[in-house]
């Protein structure tokens, strides 16, 4: 994962690297409770297989490529209205 990740960074350049973090966490956290509930027995929560990180850090970069600039913009506008 963090060879991919470096290779991210090396081609997107550095500022692609907190949004696809950012991003495929939260991908990865939808996805793994989403199993979990999925796989649920006797209402405990308990996940039994592993799940790759590296899809979602490849759809994180993906989504960056095409739709990054425009939400870190939206988003550093919520606190920083000033700044363009």
């Amino acid at each position: 994962d963090i060879k991919l990740l470096g290779w991210i960074g090396a081609v997107l350049g550095w500022q692609s690297i907190v949004f696809t973090i950012l991003v495929s966490s939260i991908l990865g956290s939808i996805v793994g409770i989403g199993l979990a509930f999925r796989q649920r027995s006797s209402q405990k929560l308990v996940l039994k297989t592993t799940i790759p990180f590296g899809p979602f850090l490849s759809l994180a970069a993906y989504l960056y490529i095409f739709i990054g600039e425009p939400v870190i913009k939206a988003y550093l506008a919520l606190f920083f209205p000033f700044v363009e």
